[in-house]
């Protein structure tokens, strides 16, 4: 029931319905449903504005994520942080972050799960100007999008390839 809160933009009962599913989970002694109750709140802290906040419910994700072994909500986790902190305009911990999130990826051979963290990467090195970096990233992202048949997601992919070519050309002038 959390997530239909979330989905209708119900944020604070999101909230209090996670919270209550945290508690429950605490009390089982239910390590990944611990971890995954945080990584909620997160969730909708983030979409809330509250930042701060939702950093501290991820990193309690991420330190129970790697507890239970579950390295692909490592990787998910370790996005999102990097997600805030580009937010902030923190570049240089969103890379910090993404490039874990991908090295988990890479060693786990999970592909899917490394198309969110690669496209936030190209946007990084976007804001920072440095646009053959972020086509590198995107151009990988776009090939595993099309190896999965994502249409969608490839048609956003080459969205922001064609925004970097315009970049990029203009900061040639």
């Amino acid at each position: 029931i959390s997530g239909v809160y979330l989905y209708f933009g119900q944020a604070d009962s999101a909230l209090q319905s996670y919270r209550n599913v945290l508690a429950m989970r605490e009390q089982m002694g239910d390590k990944a449903g611990i971890a995954n109750a945080h990584y909620s709140i997160g969730r909708c802290y983030y979409g809330m504005g509250k930042t701060e906040i939702a950093i501290e419910h991820y990193i309690k994700a991420l330190k129970g994520f790697e507890e239970v072994g579950d390295k692909e909500r490592m990787a998910t986790s370790l996005n999102n942080i990097g997600m805030i902190y580009n937010d902030h305009g923190r570049h240089d911990k969103a890379f910090d972050y993404f490039l874990k999130g991908l090295a988990i990826c890479e060693e786990i051979g999970n592909n899917r799960a490394m198309i969110p963290i690669l496209i936030n990467l190209g946007s990084t090195y976007q804001m920072t100007k440095e646009y053959k970096k972020e086509l590198e990233y995107l151009n990988r992202a776009l090939k595993i999008s099309h190896n999965f048949g994502d249409k969608p997601r490839e048609a956003n992919i080459l969205l922001n390839i064609a925004a970097n070519y315009l970049h990029d050309s203009l900061s040639d002038e």
